[in-house]
């Protein structure tokens, strides 16, 4: 016990749930003055109040509650610390642990008991009589009083006690990689959506322009057959022209006369069968503009990603026991208002053009799934279906003829995925998105992330939540409100 918290007490508290004063110690060698320890014991372990609990002898109170006598305690009557526990002991049921301690002050010796917080296993009785106090006996401090224990009192005793042995789960988020009661949102910072990104790509597009700028032939148009073949000249497709033309307006490029002009490259059509017939040159100046058209078409793309995802806005969250039980089924559900949440419905979806590039680099895990954290687990309760299959080109049977899949593929695809990955049940209700999901189980003090990032508006404050599970009979309900940054 800390002397110098002891000696203000002496000083300066009242009596009250946590302080009784007596003008001397208790003199174990006298029957009453053992009965009233007892007594004064189980008052304090059994009051309503949290945290620590003191008898202090050697001071006398007057009726003001304020006025004293600091006169100390009769040094003859001091017993070991373990007479007083084993008194307690020999009588009192459940086990119930008292501190004891001599304090000096002004020359005067103070004995100090002190009934810890840790004495939470109410309601404390008589195990068996001792002089006048009958087996079963109970009494409990309500303020300066020490009174009976009312059928009332013990109802919110039991009731107390069942509530701190059960589950309590709480929606808690990240915030500056910390938990937190609060929650965070935050713009989705992947390389490829950063400007320097899109500036490297618009790099590439204007080295290429200025390639193919360089690279001069002459053209003639050809159409006939040879050996049951058709032979064509290879020209660029209008819409290709077309997005090359309106890119080089935008980056502010000038475009020769001849840019598009393949000169007598050829192409050779067979059955499903084809091939490209002509100078390096001619070849060459061919894959610069289809590779330009690609980058373009990835760059606007992206632009356009960008521009999607500069609405939307992340926060990662989890729940947490923090109560003194396990628990199991436990089952969530967030309550949204509709302008503050973005449905995974409407989630942003790229271009065809770049569907596949997005796709093929696993970026729909890097937006959607929530970062690792070492204290925190990850979601537990999965869906019971595989992965979509990602669209598979296939073989004609033709020599070196595969067909590959449509964009259209990879954006059903993307929304699949993203099904996959979010695990939750949403409907709209009145105004507002109703996120459900289980836990399977949970441990006290254990948190799980959420099965993945949550996406928001700017507008979102709070998240309201409603949390019911197995052992647990009573319905938790909550909000979480944002931390503004």
């Amino acid at each position: 016990m800390d002397k110098d918290y002891l000696i203000q007490c002496i000083e300066e508290e009242g009596e009250s749930s946590f302080f009784d004063f007596k003008k001397d110690i208790y003199d174990l060698r006298n029957v009453k003055e053992e009965t009233e320890f007892i007594k004064d014991v189980l008052c304090f372990a059994n009051g309503h109040s949290i945290g620590d609990k003191y008898i202090i002898t050697g001071v006398k109170l007057q009726k003001d509650n304020i006025t004293r006598d600091i006169k100390g305690i009769t040094e003859s009557k001091i017993q070991d610390g373990s007479d007083y526990q084993n008194l307690i002991d020999d009588n009192v049921e459940p086990s119930l642990i008292i501190d004891f301690t001599i304090v000096e002050y002004n020359n005067k010796k103070f004995g100090i008991f002190k009934i810890g917080k840790e004495n939470i296993d109410r309601p404390y009785m008589m195990k068996k009589k001792f002089q006048d106090l009958d087996i079963g006996f109970m009494k409990m401090r309500v303020g300066q009083r020490n009174v009976n224990i009312t059928r009332r009192e013990l109802d919110k005793i039991y009731n107390s006690k069942i509530k701190e042995e059960m589950s309590n789960i709480v929606l808690k988020g990240i915030v500056n990689d910390n938990i937190s009661d609060g929650f965070e949102i935050k713009h989705i910072e992947e390389d490829i959506l950063k400007d320097n990104n899109l500036k490297s790509k618009e790099k590439e597009i204007r080295t290429l322009f200025n390639a193919i700028s360089k690279i001069h032939v002459e053209e003639t148009v050809t159409t006939f057959w040879s050996n049951n073949a058709m032979i064509n000249n290879v020209i660029v497709e209008e819409n290709v022209k077309k997005e090359i033309t309106d890119c080089s307006k935008v980056f502010k490029i000038t475009m020769n006369d001849d840019f598009f002009n393949l000169g007598n490259l050829t192409e050779t059509s067979f059955g499903l069968g084809r091939s490209i017939n002509g100078t390096d040159e001619e070849k060459n100046k061919n894959d610069l503009i289809n590779r330009l058209y690609e980058k373009i078409i990835i760059y606007k793309g992206l632009l356009n990603l960008k521009f999607k995802f500069n609405k939307v806005y992340y926060s990662e969250l989890l729940v947490q026991n923090t109560g003194n039980k396990f628990d199991d089924e436990v089952h969530v559900a967030l309550r949204i208002k509709r302008d503050d949440f973005v449905n995974f419905l409407d989630f942003p979806v790229p271009s065809e053009g770049i569907v596949k590039y997005i796709t093929d680099e696993d970026y729909l895990d890097r937006w959607i799934k929530i970062k690792k954290h070492d204290s925190v687990d990850n979601y537990n309760c999965g869906k019971n279906f595989a992965p979509p299959i990602y669209p598979q080109a296939f073989n004609s049977g033709l020599p070196g003829k595969i067909f590959l899949p449509e964009p259209k593929e990879y954006i059903d695809y993307y929304h699949e995925y993203i099904d996959y990955l979010t695990y939750y049940d949403i409907i709209f209700r009145d105004g507002y998105y109703i996120v459900k999901f289980v836990v399977n189980n949970i441990n006290p003090n254990q948190m799980i992330f959420l099965p993945s990032r949550l996406f928001f508006t700017k507008d979102v404050k709070n998240i309201e939540y409603e949390i019911n599970s197995k052992y647990n009979p009573k319905v938790k309900k909550g909000k979480i409100e944002i931390i503004e940054s």
